[in-house]
C-alpha cells in the first residue's frame, strides 16, 4: 500500500466538507469523530494543511455550538441543523470519549486554549455526571426532563434576566440569547462572539471579560442543578468505557497539574474492567461480557469490546509504563485472533463460541463509533510497533486491504480504517527512556502528539525489543530515539531530547 489511497481519501472528504460550519454533509450533522482521528492522523504523517484546517474549523465551530454544553460541559449525540446551534440534548458516553480525545489531541498540535478547555470541561462532566461508584462509567442522559425535550438545558431571556442582573447584558451577548429565542421560544445558548469583540464592546479588559462570564456561568449552572435533570441509562459497556479509559489515560499525561486527577480515573476504570467486565475462560483466554448493571455482568463480549478495551489499555500503558497494562491489551488481541477471524480476511463482530447466528455479522463502516475491524486494525499496529510482533500488523494489513477501494471513494465512513492506514504507513518509529529519573524526558514527550511512535519507559527491564540491549548511561534518565530499532546517539539530557524530535 502507498500514499495514493489516503490522498485520495482526503479529496473525497474535502468535496463532503462544509467549509463554514466544519464538519460533513449537511443537517442533521454528527460529530463523526473518526474522520477527526483520521484528520489528525493524515496531517501528522504528511503535515497536509488541508487537513488540519478542516479540523480546526470543525471543532472550534462545534465547541461555540449549540451542540455543546457551554454550562456543564460536554457534547450532545449530534446537531439538528447545519449550524451545530440546536443539538438531540441526549449526551452519550462514545461521544464525549471520543471527542475528549480528539481535543487533546489538538491541543497537543496546535496548543488552543479553546481545545484545552473544551476537553477538561467534558472530563468534568462525564467524572461529575456519568462514573459509577465502581469507577465505571454509565451510557447516556436522555434528552428529555420533565417530557419535555431540552427542557433542562434552555433559557428564556427573563429568566436569565433576573438571574445575572449586571452580568446579563454581558452573558446574553456572549451567547445569543435573544427575547424571541432560537429554538421554541428558548435560547440554546452558543457563543456567537469572540471574547475579543466582546471585551471591546463591553470596554473591559479580556481578563475581567473571563472573571464576569465565569461568575455567571456559575450561577447559571447552580440554578441548571435545581432543575429537575435527564433520566441516566445507567448500564456500563465495555466498548464505551474503552474509549473512556482511552480519554482519561491520554488526559493522564497531557494536562499538566490536572493530569493526577484524570490518571486515577483511568487506573480506577482499568480495575473496573478487568475486575467485573473480564474473565478467564477454561483455555486460559480473557473474556469480556459487553455490559454491566447493579453488579452483573452479561451478553458475551463483542469484537467492538476487545479492541477499544485493548485500545484504551495501551493508552493507559503509554501513561504508566505498566506492564501489567501492556499485557492486559495482548491478550485481548490473543482472544480476538482466536475467537473472531474470517477465514476470507478480516473478523466477525461475535466470537466463534457465542450465539449461533444465520449470518455473522462483519463491521467495517464507522457508525457513530469505530467500527470493529477499524479498531481491530490499530489495536494490532499499535501491538505490533510496541512488541516487534510484525504478524500483528500483518493482519491489520489484511483488513485494510479487503476495503481500501471503498474507503477512498466513501471515506466518511471509515475515519478508523483510514486511521490505521495511516499508522501503517508511517514510518516505525520508537523512543525509550531508560533509567534514573524520567520525569523530564516524559514530560517532553507528553507535550506533543505522537500517533505512530511507540514510547516505553523502564529502568532495566530489557522486555520490548527496543530496550534489549539499550541502557542508563551513567545513572541518568537515557532516552533513545531510534526508526525501525535503529537509534541515535542516546541523550541525557530534556533538552537534548527535544532536539531530536525537532529534527526532521
Amino acid at each position: 500500500m502507498d500514499d495514493g489511497a489516503p490522498a485520495q481519501s482526503m479529496i473525497s472528504l474535502e468535496g463532503n466538507f462544509d467549509k463554514l460550519w466544519g464538519g460533513f454533509g449537511g443537517a442533521p450533522k454528527f460529530p463523526n469523530s473518526a474522520n477527526l482521528e483520521f484528520l489528525l492522523s493524515h496531517h501528522h504523517r504528511t503535515n497536509n494543511g488541508v487537513a488540519l484546517e478542516m479540523l480546526e474549523r470543525t471543532l472550534t465551530r462545534m465547541a461555540g455550538g449549540g451542540i455543546y454544553d457551554h454550562i456543564g460541559g460536554g457534547f450532545a449525540r449530534y446537531s439538528t441543523d447545519q449550524q451545530w446551534l440546536v443539538p438531540h440534548f441526549e449526551k452519550m458516553l462514545y461521544d464525549n470519549a471520543q471527542l475528549i480525545s480528539v481535543y487533546l489531541k489538538a491541543f497537543l498540535v496546535t496548543r488552543k486554549e479553546l481545545y484545552f478547555l473544551t476537553a477538561k470541561e467534558s472530563l468534568e462532566y462525564a467524572l461529575r455526571e456519568m462514573v459509577a461508584p465502581s469507577g465505571g462509567f454509565y451510557s447516556a442522559q436522555d434528552a428529555d426532563s420533565e417530557g419535555v425535550e431540552g427542557k433542562f438545558f434552555v433559557w428564556t431571556e427573563n429568566e436569565l434576566d433576573g438571574l445575572l442582573e449586571e452580568n446579563s447584558a454581558l452573558f446574553k451577548k456572549a451567547f445569543g440569547v435573544t427575547k424571541e429565542g432560537n429554538w421554541e421560544h428558548s435560547n440554546v445558548l452558543w457563543r456567537v462572539a469572540s471574547y475579543e469583540d466582546l471585551a471591546r464592546d463591553f470596554a473591559i479588559t479580556e481578563a475581567e471579560l473571563h472573571t464576569r462570564l465565569e461568575t455567571a456561568k456559575m450561577l447559571v449552572y447552580f440554578a441548571r442543578e435545581r432543575r429537575v435533570k435527564p433520566g441516566l441509562d445507567d448500564k456500563i459497556l465495555a466498548s464505551w468505557n474503552g474509549l473512556m479509559l482511552s480519554a482519561l489515560a491520554l488526559a493522564g499525561r497531557s494536562m499538566g497539574g490536572r493530569a493526577p486527577k484524570y490518571r486515577a480515573a483511568a487506573e480506577r476504570l482499568a480495575d473496573f474492567l478487568q475486575s467485573q467486565i473480564s474473565s478467564t475462560d477454561d483455555a486460559g483466554r480473557t473474556r469480556l461480557s459487553h455490559t454491566h448493571k447493579n453488579g452483573v455482568s452479561k451478553i458475551t463480549g463483542m469484537l467492538e469490546d476487545y479492541a477499544l478495551v485493548g485500545l484504551g489499555f495501551l493508552e493507559l500503558y503509554r501513561t504508566t509504563f505498566s506492564k501489567a497494562h501492556l499485557e492486559f491489551a495482548r491478550s485481548l488481541s490473543q482472544t480476538i485472533l482466536e475467537l473472531f477471524p474470517d477465514a476470507n480476511g478480516g473478523f466477525f463482530d461475535t466470537p466463534s463460541d457465542g450465539e449461533a447466528l444465520i449470518v455473522r455479522p462483519k463491521s467495517y463502516f464507522d457508525s457513530a463509533m469505530p467500527s470493529g475491524n477499524g479498531a481491530t486494525a490499530q489495536l494490532l499496529i499499535q501491538l505490533a510497533r510496541l512488541t516487534g510482533d510484525a504478524s500483528l500488523e500483518d493482519e491489520a494489513a489484511t483488513i485494510v486491504k479487503q476495503m481500501l477501494e471503498v474507503m477512498t471513494r466513501q471515506p466518511t465512513g471509515f475515519g478508523s480504517l483510514n486511521a490505521a492506514l495511516e499508522h501503517h504507513l508511517s514510518v516505525p518509529r520508537e523512543i525509550a527512556v531508560i533509567g534514573g529519573d524520567p520525569a523530564a524526558m516524559l514530560e517532553v514527550l507528553n507535550r506533543r502528539f505522537l500517533p505512530h511512535t511507540a514510547i516505553v519507559a523502564a529502568a532495566g527491564d530489557a522486555y520490548l525489543p527496543v530496550l534489549e540491549g539499550r541502557g542508563a548511561i551513567d545513572g541518568k534518565a537515557t532516552a533513545y530515539v531510534c526508526e525501525n530499532l535503529a537509534c541515535q546517539l542516546p541523550v541525557t539530557a530534556a533538552h537534548e531530547l527535544e532536539r531530536l524530535l525537532e529534527t526532521p
